[in-house]
């Protein structure tokens, strides 16, 4: 499947989603986030289907798209006071939008950046979540709700990752020797002194 009929068929099932449940759901109150989510990932869209010239918008949209997440979980929760720490997830999607444009455009230096802006972004939240939600706040239903399970996911996603990239490839076949023998090493043939001495 090509990389653009992903994404169509990703855009699709979020679109029938949201059309299913829009009836159900009072979006004067939680759908709004949703007026900053899309375009978020139209943006990623047109990022990742489109031109190389159009992959620079994968910055953007990524940013925009966990500014919408963020807005929807706190709609949905009503702890706005967790912008005290959520924006650290901002710089972490920063880095994930330069490592996507680096996939994109072949640029490894953008893809290296772009991974270690993203796990900064990520120990960034959690630390500050457990400080504020333990110590400031107070409320560790909360963090035990919302903050730890999304930073283990992200952590993990991003160890995944680098774990991916740091195995090694399978292992080469000894190079043969000169003789075509394996291990590198020739055998020896024996000279004509050497014969004479062993018929000797």
């Amino acid at each position: 499947m090509k990389q653009r009929d992903l994404w169509i068929g990703i855009l699709l099932i979020a679109l029938g989603l949201l059309l299913l449940v829009g009836p159900t759901v009072n979006f004067s109150q939680y759908g709004w986030p949703f007026f900053v989510l899309l375009p978020g990932i139209a943006l990623l869209f047109i990022a990742l289907t489109t031109t190389v010239s159009n992959s620079a918008l994968a910055v953007p949209g990524t940013i925009v798209t966990v500014i919408g997440l963020i807005l929807l979980v706190f709609s949905l929760t009503g702890h706005w006071q967790g912008w005290s720490y959520a924006w650290a997830l901002i710089i972490a999607a920063t880095g994930v939008g330069n490592y996507l444009r680096g996939r994109a455009t072949n640029d490894a230096a953008l893809v290296g950046s772009g991974t270690r802006t993203a796990l900064y972004g990520v120990v960034a939240f959690v630390g500050l979540g457990l400080f504020f939600e333990l110590f400031v706040f107070g409320a560790r239903s909360v963090f035990m709700r919302w903050v730890l399970p999304i930073g283990m996911i992200a952590a993990g996603g991003v160890l995944l990752y680098l774990n991916s990239r740091n195995r090694p490839g399978p292992s080469a076949a000894a190079p043969a020797g000169p003789a075509g023998r394996p291990g590198g090493l020739a055998a020896q043939e024996p000279t004509g002194s050497d014969a004479d001495e062993g018929r000797g």
